[in-house]
C-alpha cells in the first residue's frame, strides 16, 4: 500500500494505539509485522475473527460457571522472549543453553493451555476454536522435557539416569575430599600446638619446669 494511503488511514497511529495493550516481546514483534490489506474477502474474515474475540473477552469479564468451554481470559504478558532460541533451533546440529530450553518449555506449556481452552469452546466460539486447533499438540514432547531444566537454568539431577549417577558420584567425591582435608587440617593444628608449646623442649631447659632440689640459689 502506498505511503499516502497509509497516512490517510493514520495506520501508524492505529498501530501505536494497539501497542498500548500489548505487554510481551512476541506480541510487539507481531504488531510490527501487521500491514493493511486490500483483499476484501481476507478483510471480512479477519473482522469476523475480531468480532468473535471481542465477544470472548466480554463473556470472560462476566461471572460464569467453572466448566469446560468457559471463556477464560488468556494472558500473554508473562511469556518470555524465545526469538533467539528459535533462530538457533533452525540450524542443524545447534544446541540450546539449558535456560533457553526452560523458556521454550514455558511457551509450549502456555500454547498447550491456550489450545485446550479455545478448542473446548468450539460450540460458542467456532472461529477461535479453529484458530486454537492450528496450535500443535506438543504434549508428548512436554512430557519428555518437563522438569528437566530448573528455572535458574540448572539441569535437574533426574533429567537422565546417567546424569543422576554422575552427580551422585561427584557428591561422594566431594564429601571424601572434605573429610580428608578436615583430617589433614586437624593433624597440622595438633602438630603446631606441640611444637609451639614452651615445654616442648627438654625438661631441664623449660623455664616452667621446677628446679631440682639440689640447686642452690644466690
Amino acid at each position: 500500500m502506498i505511503t499516502a494511503s497509509l497516512d490517510l488511514l493514520e495506520f501508524e497511529g492505529v498501530r501505536a494505539l494497539l501497542g498500548r495493550y500489548i505487554h510481551s516481546t512476541p506480541g510487539e514483534a507481531e504488531l510490527a509485522r501487521v500491514e493493511p490489506i486490500d483483499d476484501r474477502a481476507a478483510l471480512q474474515d479477519a473482522l469476523a475473527d475480531v468480532r468473535e474475540a471481542l465477544a470472548w473477552l466480554g463473556r470472560a469479564a462476566q461471572p460464569q460457571p467453572a466448566a469446560r468451554g468457559a471463556a477464560i481470559r488468556i494472558r500473554f504478558d508473562s511469556l518470555p522472549d524465545v526469538s533467539a532460541a528459535l533462530q538457533i533451533v533452525r540450524i542443524e546440529g545447534a544446541v540450546l543453553e539449558p535456560i533457553q530450553v526452560y523458556r521454550l518449555t514455558q511457551v509450549l506449556e502456555h500454547a498447550g493451555e491456550v489450545r485446550s481452552i479455545l478448542t473446548a469452546a468450539a460450540e460458542a466460539f467456532p472461529r477461535l476454536a479453529a484458530r486454537g486447533a492450528l496450535i500443535l499438540d506438543m504434549r508428548d514432547l512436554l512430557r519428555d522435557i518437563r522438569g528437566k531444566v530448573l528455572p535458574d537454568g540448572t539441569v535437574a539431577d533426574d533429567a537422565s539416569v546417567a546424569l543422576h549417577r554422575i552427580r551422585r558420584d561427584i557428591e561422594k567425591q566431594h564429601k571424601q575430599i572434605q573429610i580428608s582435608l578436615e583430617r589433614f587440617v586437624r593433624a597440622i593444628m595438633a602438630s603446631f600446638r606441640r611444637t609451639s608449646s614452651p615445654c616442648a623442649t627438654t625438661a631441664s631447659s623449660c623455664p616452667l619446669w621446677p628446679a631440682s632440689s639440689g640447686t642452690s640459689t644466690a
